[in-house]
This record gives C-alpha cells, sequence and structure tokens, in this order.
C-alpha cells in the first residue's frame, strides 16, 4: 500500500529553479550590501550609518544634559536673586516703618 509518487523534472523544470535561485542570490547580495556596504564602496552600509547615529546621539545627549546643568545654575542664581531682593525689600520697608514709627513717637510725646 505504500505508493511513492514519482514527478518527472524537465530541463524548463531546472532553468526556472534556476533562474529563482539566481533572483534570490541577487536579491540577499543588495541586501547584504545595504547592510554592511559593498566592497566597491566601502562606506559600510546602514549598520556603520546606524554605528555613527548613535554616536552622534550621544554627543547630542551629552550637550542636552550640560544645558540643563546650566539651566539648573542660571535658576538657582535667579532664585537666589529674587530671594535676595526680596529680603533686602524686606528690610528696608522694615527700616522705614521703624522710623516712622520712632518719628511718630517723638512727634506725640507729651
Amino acid at each position: 500500500m505504500n505508493q511513492q509518487h514519482q514527478v518527472e523534472v524537465t530541463q524548463e523544470d531546472i532553468r526556472v529553479i534556476k533562474q529563482e535561485v539566481e533572483k534570490l542570490s541577487s536579491t540577499l547580495d543588495k541586501v547584504h550590501n545595504a547592510l554592511v556596504g559593498s566592497e566597491l564602496g566601502k562606506d559600510g552600509g546602514l549598520i556603520e550609518r546606524l554605528s555613527i547615529a548613535e554616536h552622534d546621539l550621544e554627543g547630542i545627549k551629552k550637550k542636552v544634559e550640560d544645558i540643563e546643568i546650566e539651566r539648573g545654575k542660571e535658576r538657582l542664581k535667579t532664585d537666589i536673586y529674587r530671594k535676595l531682593t526680596f529680603f533686602l525689600t524686606g528690610t528696608l520697608v522694615a527700616a522705614i516703618i521703624g522710623a516712622i514709627v520712632k518719628n511718630s513717637m517723638t512727634i506725640f510725646k507729651p
């Protein structure tokens, strides 16, 4: 009961298979060249570009961190100046009120 099916392969079938294998090989070469670059171009392909982009990204991250640190320092300076201004203004107002009270006490002295 074990029947084996035999299919006759023609020269045309072999030719079509060879063409498909050549197309597949050509496509694979194109993908390889896109990923790692061609030997003639020496550009490194997408993988080299990705590596360069990652390196550039690290540099940009460092610059952003530096900018954030500088902004933080600038905010700190601004906060210190604002607090110092409020303190000095408060002290000046207190001194003026103190002087007014002192002068008014001498005016209303019996």
